[in-house]
């Protein structure tokens, strides 16, 4: 996996990735968590889909 971009900003944290699997399809990922004032997850989301751009 590598990550392309990594925003933070206040309690929101959101990574674009790039997951790449052998033999199949490369997916680009995003992940958005929220954190709580103890600075540990309150909430989650993320998006998975084939990527256009193969190397």
């Amino acid at each position: 996996m590598t990550f392309k971009h990594v925003v933070a900003e206040g309690n929101l944290v959101v990574l674009h990735c790039l997951q790449e699997w052998p033999g199949i399809d490369d997916y680009a990922g995003m992940d958005i968590f929220r954190l709580d004032d103890q600075a540990r997850l309150s909430s989650t989301g993320m998006c998975c889909k084939p990527s256009v751009a193969r190397r």
